[in-house]
């Protein structure tokens, strides 16, 4: 902690965000400085607060892409780069409740979805992407909405039948949502909460 809070106050964010945004034409750079700033996404709320507010968001945003889009090539500098974004998102949810900007990240949820459920993503994709949405599940009343507003719960339910590692963050997603209450039960099961069950009892047996 003593490290990235002298980081933050030499300005390391600042600079750190403008290699990511400025080395479009340099691979290599925009890697590390997405690498970088993806680990201090997951230090504290504090970090985590700070890079939602410089747009870090629409940053991981433009490198996952837009629903729909073709996924890299397995291996490409674009697939590593597209994963550290994935495993970033998954960090700016955590302590999401705290930091109050469901909407911001809610943005990506349409996406995450599909790499949630993806045979073409990579088992580390899939994972890091249904943490991520456990983690929102865990947030604020505002982040659940959002994730039982969008194609995300279909997503999660369907990824239950699986027996990766995001099968097992969806599973843990399903079930925070429906400790809810009745209304996000009822949400669950009409996205098909049967075969989350099934897969509930497949773990637990």
């Amino acid at each position: 902690p003593s490290l990235v809070h002298g980081l933050r106050e030499a300005g390391g964010l600042r600079i750190l965000l403008a290699s990511l945004r400025g080395g479009k034409d340099r691979p290599g750079v925009v890697g590390q400085a997405l690498w970088a700033l993806s680990n201090l996404a997951g230090d504290c709320d504090d970090c985590r607060r700070a890079l939602l507010e410089a747009n870090f968001v629409s940053d991981v945003h433009e490198v996952i892409g837009e629903e729909g889009e073709l996924l890299p090539d397995p291996g490409s500098n674009a697939a590593k780069t597209l994963a550290i974004a994935v495993w970033a998102f998954s960090n700016l949810c955590r302590g999401v409740s705290k930091s109050g900007w469901e909407a911001t990240l809610g943005s990506l949820l349409p996406r995450v979805a599909e790499l949630v459920v993806s045979s073409e993503a990579t088992d580390e994709l899939r994972t890091d992407a249904a943490w991520g949405l456990a983690y929102l599940a865990e947030g604020s009343a505002a982040a659940k909405a959002a994730l039982l507003g969008s194609p995300a719960l279909a997503a999660l339910v369907a990824a239950v039948d699986g027996t990766s590692g995001g099968a097992r963050g969806s599973l843990r997603a399903l079930g925070t949502l429906v400790a809810g209450g009745d209304a996000e039960t009822e949400a669950v099961e009409l996205a098909g909460g049967g075969e989350a069950k099934a897969g509930l009892l497949r773990y637990l047996s």
